[in-house]
């Protein structure tokens, strides 16, 4: 029993003395402040390093047979292209095409890009109108009350009853505007609607006419102007109307008128 009693105590002894051995080695590492833990780089999404789909159209809103022009030169890392019309035709697959529709209505465009071997690819859609323009309006912003000789074109110095005849060059005098009665200078600028709610235009030469009412029934012709499709279209793309600016010097007066069209 005694030498039981003297083993336990040396065991005892023995834990007692690893214990203190341990305590300062513990103590030491329970005061070392953790290891930081390293931050996550995320790149923001559109990157210069990122690929992306980007492009322009040069006409979004045409008529049936007018050429549209696609430029993707704000694609980022774009190596292969896929354009897709939806109107029936082939896809394209030229980084900048070019082409018409054949039909009114609304077209999806679609581009995707892909990088070099194809393992990524990004997508963009917008659209393309295809329609009619309209006059719907023409605003005469200035108009000489007086001929060619300075004298007024009523004899009775009232100032002329002004209405304007528009239509395409083979039926110039195809609708009338309402007549302005006794205009003068300090009347401008006056608006002229039309016989016609709209009118359509079609793709040739247009031709607007002034005229003085007559209260004998001959009207004066004033003078005229002839304007393109070409130039309807490289007016001003606003929204939701657009305008074409005319100005023109005849019989020794100048004459200054705004077409209003829209696309439908």
């Amino acid at each position: 029993m005694l030498f039981l009693h003297v083993q336990r105590k040396k065991a005892t002894m023995k834990k007692k003395i690893l214990f203190l051995l341990a305590l300062p080695l513990a103590l030491a590492m329970s005061c070392q402040k953790p290891a930081p833990t390293p931050k996550k780089t995320t790149k923001p999404p559109g990157g210069a390093d990122t690929l992306r789909a980007c492009f322009t159209i040069d006409s979004p809103s045409v008529c049936p047979y007018e050429t549209v022009h696609f430029k993707s030169t704000c694609s980022k890392l774009a190596v292969s292209y896929l354009w897709e019309f939806n109107d029936g035709t082939p896809n394209s697959i030229d980084s900048c095409p070019s082409k018409s529709f054949n039909r009114v209505g609304n077209f999806p465009i679609k581009l995707t890009v892909f990088n070099a071997d194809k393992t990524k690819q990004q997508s963009l859609q917008s659209g393309v109108f295809v329609g009619t323009r309209h006059i719907f309006q023409i605003n005469l912003n200035l108009f000489a009350p007086t001929d060619a000789s300075g004298a007024p074109w009523d004899a009775d110095a009232t100032g002329p009853d002004v209405y304007l005849k528009i239509g395409p060059k083979s039926d110039s005098l195809k609708y009338s505007s309402s007549v302005i009665k006794d205009i003068a200078i300090q009347d401008y600028p006056k608006i002229l609607y039309f016989n016609s709610a709209t009118i359509p235009i079609t793709n040739e030469d247009w031709v607007i006419s002034i005229f003085d009412q007559d209260a004998s029934g001959t009207d004066q012709y004033m003078g005229s102007v002839h304007f393109t499709q070409a130039q309807i279209r490289r007016s001003t793309d606003a929204t939701p109307a657009t305008t074409l600016s005319l100005k023109w010097t005849q019989m020794g007066g100048l004459r200054d008128i705004d077409v209003k069209w829209t696309m439908k």
